[in-house]
């Protein structure tokens, strides 16, 4: 079957579970006026399966962005 195929290749894959990348972005507007200030983390996970060795890759992101609002 091909579907048991496959799980078991996914199972395999997750003994060579790699992070691909980690970016971080964080971005700041500095004001002189009295501000307040929300920072909002995006963590995003995304399952790419490399049909080459048959390893699940697991590509993390993290992006911080931080907004500010003048009152």
């Amino acid at each position: 079957n091909l579907f048991i195929s496959y799980s078991v290749y996914i199972l395999l894959g997750l003994y060579q579970l790699k992070i691909h990348e980690v970016n971080y972005k964080y971005k700041a507007r500095a004001e002189s006026q009295v501000r307040s200030t929300y920072t909002l983390f995006a963590l995003r996970y995304s399952q790419i399966l490399n049909s080459d060795n048959h390893s699940l890759n697991i590509q993390l992101r993290a992006e911080a962005l931080q907004i500010t609002r003048l009152t």
